[in-house]
């Protein structure tokens, strides 16, 4: 996925700009994941996370680290800036607890990308399934769910399609096998639904689709 075209304050994205540039100024200055460490008081795997962009950094501890990097004053506000803005509650914070931490930083890079490809061989693709077929889907896959929090699933899928409806939005090519097309979720009306959500693609990004017999496409994630 491109990144870079959305201006909305991502901290996913933050992060990972100021964990490849604390990364690329560690190595400049010679010094190894576990001096880094050794400086804030930390296990080197903090020092891993952070670069990684996986975790957020404290304003203390990170002007440690400039200062062991070399990093002159002027030049270490935008890092800063980073930093703040990586520690600010995403779009995805209130959904806490109906999607997991791993797919809220998904979310956030596929609401900042400027090109999507997606390739999906067993069933619609989340980002265009309709409200009917995302609760059949959760009926059969999360049987246990509470009532609130197949909502709050409905909610995610329903408003990660914002990007698709939105004017200068990203690129999106999706590969759909014959299965993911042929294959039931919920009743008739249901399928029929969704099968002409997709026929009438009614979005300004105009999402591109292709669709392959099942042995035409890859055997990979059947």
């Amino acid at each position: 996925m491109g990144l870079g075209h959305q201006p909305m304050v991502n901290p996913t994205i933050q992060r990972r700009r100021l964990g490849l540039a604390l990364k690329r100024a560690r190595e400049s200055a010679g010094k190894t994941q576990d001096e880094a460490a050794a400086v804030i008081d930390a296990a080197a795997s903090k020092i891993s996370r952070l670069e990684l962009g996986q975790s957020g950094i404290k304003l203390t501890d990170l002007d440690l680290l400039l200062d062991l990097y070399g990093i002159r004053r002027e030049d270490a506000e935008p890092l800063r800036e980073l930093a703040r803005a990586g520690r600010q509650r995403g779009r995805w914070s209130t959904y806490r607890n109906a999607v997991p931490d791993w797919f809220r930083q998904y979310l956030d890079l596929e609401g900042d990308a400027s090109e999507i490809r997606w390739y999906q061989p067993e069933v619609i693709p989340g980002i265009l399934q309709i409200e009917p077929y995302i609760r059949a889907m959760n009926a059969t896959t999360h049987p246990r769910l509470s009532p609130e929090d197949a909502d709050r699933q409905v909610a995610v899928r329903l408003e990660r399609q914002a990007i698709l409806q939105q004017d200068g939005g990203p690129d999106v090519n999706f590969i759909l096998s014959e299965s993911a097309l042929r294959r039931s979720i919920g009743d008739a009306a249901t399928m029929r639904s969704q099968l002409l959500h997709l026929a009438t693609g009614r979005t300004p990004c105009g999402p591109t689709l292709g669709c392959g017999t099942d042995s035409e496409l890859p055997l990979s994630g059947r």
